[in-house]
C-alpha cells in the first residue's frame, strides 16, 4: 500500500534535479540583463517564484511555467544586451562586478570628508 516503488523515487529526485537546473539557468539568465533595475527585479521575482509553495498536483503545470517563462527571459536577456542602456546609479555606486567602488578611486565621487576640507 505505502511502499514508495524506485520508479516513483527516481521520478521525484529527477523532478527535484529539473528545477534545481530551471532556477539556476533562469539566475544565470537574469545576469545577462545590462539594465540594475531589470536586473533586480528579475533575480528578485524568480527567487520568489521558486519559494512559493506549489500543491503537489500543480507541480507540472508549474513546472512547464516557468519553462516558458525561461524561455521569455533568453530573449528578453538578448534584447537586453543588443540595446544597451545608460549606466544607472546603482551600476555607478556598486562598479563593474557589484563591488563598492573605494572613495578614494579614480572616478569615484568624492567623500563628504573631502568635500568639506
Amino acid at each position: 500500500g505505502e511502499a514508495v516503488t524506485a520508479c516513483d523515487s527516481s521520478t521525484m529526485t529527477t523532478t527535484a534535479s529539473n528545477a534545481v537546473r530551471l532556477y539556476r539557468s533562469m539566475l544565470r539568465e537574469s545576469r545577462r540583463f545590462k539594465d540594475y533595475n531589470v536586473k533586480a527585479y528579475v533575480t528578485r521575482r524568480t527567487r520568489d517564484a521558486f519559494r512559493a509553495p506549489v500543491a503537489p498536483e500543480a507541480l507540472d503545470a508549474a513546472f512547464r511555467q516557468a519553462e516558458r517563462d525561461l524561455a521569455v527571459l533568453r530573449r528578453c536577456a538578448a534584447l537586453s544586451e543588443l540595446y544597451p542602456s545608460s549606466e544607472s546609479v546603482m551600476e555607478h555606486r556598486l562598479g563593474v562586478h557589484g563591488v563598492p567602488i573605494a572613495q578614494d578611486a579614480p572616478g569615484a565621487p568624492p567623500s563628504p570628508a573631502a568635500q568639506a576640507s
